[in-house]
This record gives structure tokens, sequence and C-alpha cells, in this order.
């Protein structure tokens, strides 16, 4: 979990050939009073989509080639550009809910589309 980089984001990383399969979710938060500049967010998600995603050439020489990424929406869009706490809740069958809570007490859930972990 990490924060302060005035956007939040949820992914669910694992491994793309493993029996043994760690599942890691990555959470970062905004900061409580700051938001990223909307256009500037905008045009380096996009930048981002390109470099990073599961086609980009560039993953051809990175470890992330191993893994299979997937991001979690909220509101149909894979980041949130609002500032506020983040709220994290685990499950007992390692199933993680995050939201965020912003100041005008407005509640967005990153939903979750994977499947269950088992035990």
């Amino acid at each position: 979990m990490s924060g302060d980089v005035h956007y939040s984001f949820v992914y669910d990383v694992s491994l793309k050939h493993s029996k043994h399969n760690p599942h890691i979710t990555q959470i970062t938060c905004s900061g409580i009073k700051n938001q990223f500049p909307k256009p500037l967010l905008n045009f380096l998600a996009q930048c981002n989509h390109y470099l990073y995603s599961s086609q980009s050439p560039l993953n051809w020489f990175t470890k992330r080639r191993d893994m299979l990424i997937k991001a979690r929406r909220v509101n149909n869009k894979k980041l949130l550009n609002q500032s506020g706490i983040g709220l994290l809740h685990i499950e007992t069958n390692y199933q993680v809910m995050a939201k965020v809570i912003t100041a005008d007490n407005k509640e967005y859930l990153f939903e979750n589309k994977a499947k269950q972990l088992s035990d």
C-alpha cells in the first residue's frame, strides 16, 4: 500500500506461468488534500497504457512480461482523481476490498472482477 501520488488506483498482479501463484494487490491512494491536474493525468494515463500494456514491446525486456496485471475500475476508469482517504478491507478468504472516501463524504469502490482465491 502506498500513497500521496495525488490520484488513486488498484492493480491485481499474478504470475502467468506458475502453479503456486502468489496474489498481489497494489493499492495506491491520493493524498488528503491534493489532486493531480486532470488534463495532465489523462495524458499520462494514456502514455502509461501504450508503454506498459501487455502488448507493449517494452514488456519483452522486463520481468513484467511474466506477470498478469489487471487494473480494477472505479466509475469505469482505472484512475480516480479525487483527494481522500483509502479504506482497505481484507476478507478471510484473502479477497481485498479497496475504496476511497473523499472529503465530501463520497465513497468510490474499486471493483474486483477477479475470481475468488482459495485458502
